[in-house]
């Protein structure tokens, strides 16, 4: 079981910080490490190393130091607040057992719109106590005071049924002196088989790719007439981000979508930079200065949280469309590996990097070609497949929609341009489609 794929793939966990719950020495560095998960952790030990090196108690017990504690707790909680601005699944490696702590944690996910997960070694306590009596008189011996008093935490918790958070469980399967553990870890308790597949891998159908809305009052018009066409019932609508924008009416896209969803409509909706408004309105998060986005924050603020939320957590940061013989790889950013979407061992890259890009303005074309080279010249995939990429962003120079294969939608739709959409068949025939915009609003800075 490829545990690192599982928590990394899967769209439940995307926003996700694990905690991992038990006693120092049950293994839960080991098991990061065995899972190749060292790249997501965060772990409490690691920094009272570096900045508290080790100390010595009235008992004369030699161990990591205790007395830097706060200033520990406060560089994670910045990291993993920062983690969490920008999308990334975390796993802090602590005892985790508090539930004061918890508390805290659960708090600071709620204001980033994350969701606790916690990982429960399931290992008896008489077993741990045996494992501190090996290492007696070395640097990771526990005080025994200490232990006690994970435990007494430790079952609290369990009484208040671990705060009714969802959970797995991992247990230690195989434990030979001097190798690493083997673990095994039960997604049962919270994840079906189902639910384990990475799920925006989308199957094959008649779908539309709409690009970035804006706002643009006649565009919205056309979309809406595509979509409530009674020909267009059994078709897919993939809406690529930045629905909506700095002018006023924005709730009325948020509403169609919404709607749409709920008259089971097959709607996929992706996040773009514009969206970041609605997190910080959400979670009372700081405002950008000046008077740009006023408009819209606004609107955002006097619409119904409940749905404002619910629009939020609809939304991806990137989906494939994959058929036997051609896959669509689509984001809002546009990238230039195929990795980046999960192929082979999932890099765990930040939401944010599908939404706005890891370039700047001028180097879209460049990203283009790296990505034509990665999957037609050097075929690192080696599967006969044909692999298209659909993004939008930076699209200063009005390039045409497509190049080699990727698709640049951006068409200037709020210049009084176009906005442009695909149709893409079951046989994986693609059509463009121009709009003519009739929107300008003359902003050079515009996003």
């Amino acid at each position: 079981m490829n545990i690192k794929y599982q928590l990394l793939n899967n769209p439940k966990l995307k926003r996700t910080l694990m905690l991992l719950v038990w006693a120092p020495g049950v293994g839960k560095s080991s098991w990061i490490k065995s899972n190749n998960l060292e790249d997501c952790a965060i772990s409490t030990d690691d920094f009272r190393l570096k900045i508290g090196w080790y100390s010595c108690n009235t008992n004369w017990h030699i161990g990591l130091s205790q007395n830097m504690n706060k200033h520990v707790f406060d560089i994670i909680h910045r990291i993993i607040e920062l983690r969490m601005t920008i999308g990334l699944f975390t796993i802090l490696d602590a005892t985790n057992c508090s539930i004061s702590w918890i508390k805290d944690w659960v708090e600071l996910a709620h204001k980033n719109n994350f969701d606790i997960l916690l990982n429960i070694f399931d290992i008896p306590f008489e077993q741990i106590k045996k494992q501190n009596e090996e290492r007696k008189n070395t640097l990771t011996e526990v005080p025994d005071y200490a232990l006690e008093k994970i435990y007494n935490d430790f079952i609290n918790l369990k009484n208040w049924k671990f705060l009714n958070l969802p959970y797995i469980k991992t247990t230690i399967t195989k434990k030979i002196s001097g190798n690493p553990p083997e673990f095994t870890t039960d997604f049962s308790t919270f994840l079906t088989e189902k639910e384990l597949k990475f799920d925006t891998w989308l199957n094959w159908k008649d779908t539309f790719v709409f690009w970035d809305i804006h706002w643009v009052p006649n565009i919205i018009d056309e979309v809406e007439k595509i979509v409530n066409n009674p020909e267009n019932k059994d078709k897919r609508f993939v809406f690529c981000g930045d629905m909506i924008d700095k002018w006023t009416d924005n709730i009325r896209i948020i509403d169609n979508i919404l709607n749409w969803k709920h008259e089971w409509k097959d709607i996929i909706t992706l996040r773009g930079n514009h969206e970041r408004h609605i997190r910080k309105v959400l979670y009372d998060m700081p405002m950008e200065e000046g008077k740009k986005y006023n408009y819209l924050i606004k609107e955002l603020k006097t619409y119904p949280k409940n749905k404002l939320k619910e629009f939020d957590l609809w939304l991806l940061d990137n989906i494939v469309l994959t058929h036997s013989s051609i896959n669509f790889y689509i984001s809002h950013g546009g990238i230039s590996n195929i990795e980046w979407y999960g192929l082979k061992d999932r890099i765990p890259f930040a939401e944010k990097e599908f939404v706005n890009g890891s370039w700047r303005r001028e180097e879209i074309k460049i990203i283009e070609e790296n990505f034509m080279n990665n999957m037609l010249k050097n075929n690192i995939l080696k599967d006969n497949k044909k692999h298209i990429q659909i993004h939008w962003h930076r699209n200063n120079e009005m390039w045409e929609i497509k190049n080699h294969n990727n698709y640049n939608l951006e068409q200037g739709v709020t210049k009084w341009l176009y906005f442009a959409y695909l149709y893409i068949t079951k046989e994986g025939i693609v059509s463009e489609y121009k709009i003519k915009s009739n929107f300008n609003f003359n902003d050079n800075n515009d996003e």
